[in-house]
């Protein structure tokens, strides 16, 4: 059986991330098939515990000493520890390693291990082209523009390295696709993952005949995702007041956690939006499928 080497190191947090989600759900269907070894940080197997990630090896990488003290020391620290785990990594040609991310803890190590045995098969994630600092609607602005700039400053090797070295890339768009095209690797080899969703339970909603009418929902929006700058959830509270200036009661659901949660909370009391908006954390499974039966519209800022 072949090996499967998934560098995660770089899970922080609670929360999930859709490249987190992306490689969980690929598990799922491989590890039948594969002899799969997760390398990932002491939180990223928590969470991986919790998603019911059985089946497979866990070998713990960084703890989440730094995860409170700056992104920079995170990712410097992470990024070290997992160069430490790839150099004392031996794996055969045929066998296989996927970076889940284009962060430095995931994607320096796996060119470590595709330098030292190049008959090593490297699946390169990447799924997020950083936006640039200067561009008039980059999500990283005010206090967090450094770490914008940090963040596009070092995907530009990363990119350099998975688009040089990488046998097969994950994308997340069709757009993105010709960004990995080169003299190695044709379009065949960059695959465009749709987000490794879970149908079953949403499809077991959609052919039940419990549907509630609209007019009964209780929440008239709702937002799923990472409460994270990049999905635009500080602006939630501020729509949704224009929404409410308009349909005083109107109801809007967030799913999900993430580092903006405290701040969005504070952005809701801003807005005396306390009763028109509820945060509810992470859901999954039927728990999400409940709300989005009781939702009228999903919004995606």
């Amino acid at each position: 059986m072949k090996r499967l080497l998934i560098l995660a190191n770089w899970m922080q947090g609670s929360a999930l991330s859709g490249g987190d989600k992306i490689f969980i759900e690929l598990v799922k269907k491989w590890r039948d098939k594969l002899d799969i070894t997760l390398f990932l940080s002491a939180e990223g197997a928590k969470i991986c515990e919790r998603q019911g990630l059985g089946g497979v090896k866990y070998e713990i990488g960084a703890s989440d000493k730094f995860s409170q003290r700056g992104y920079l020391r995170d990712y410097f620290y992470r990024t070290w520890n997992s160069i430490k785990y790839s150099k004392c990594k031996n794996l055969s040609s045929g066998d296989i390693i996927y970076s889940s991310s284009d962060f430095g803890p995931d994607s320096i190590p796996a060119f470590i291990i595709k330098l030292r045995n190049p008959g090593v098969l490297w699946i390169a994630g990447f799924f997020l082209f950083s936006p640039t600092p200067w561009q008039r609607n980059s999500p990283y602005k005010g206090k967090k523009w450094f770490i914008g700039l940090f963040y596009w400053i070092s995907q530009l090797p990363i990119y350099y390295l998975i688009n040089r070295f990488a046998d097969i890339v994950f994308v997340t768009s069709e757009p993105d696709i010709p960004k990995f095209i080169n003299f190695k690797r044709g379009k065949e080899n960059i695959i465009v993952v749709r987000g490794g969703v879970d149908t079953n339970p949403s499809n077991k909603y959609l052919n039940s005949n419990n549907v509630v009418p609209l007019s009964n929902r209780k929440y008239d929006a709702c937002f799923i995702g990472r409460l994270h700058y990049q999905k635009g959830v500080l602006e939630l509270p501020k729509i949704w007041k224009l929404v409410c200036n308009k349909i005083p009661k109107a109801q809007l659901a967030i799913i999900g956690t993430g580092p903006l949660e405290s701040e969005i909370k504070d952005e809701i009391k801003r807005q005396s939006l306390s009763q028109n908006i509820d945060i509810l954390g992470f859901k999954v499974g039927e728990d999400k499928c409940e709300v989005f039966k009781q939702s009228k519209i999903v919004l995606h800022p």
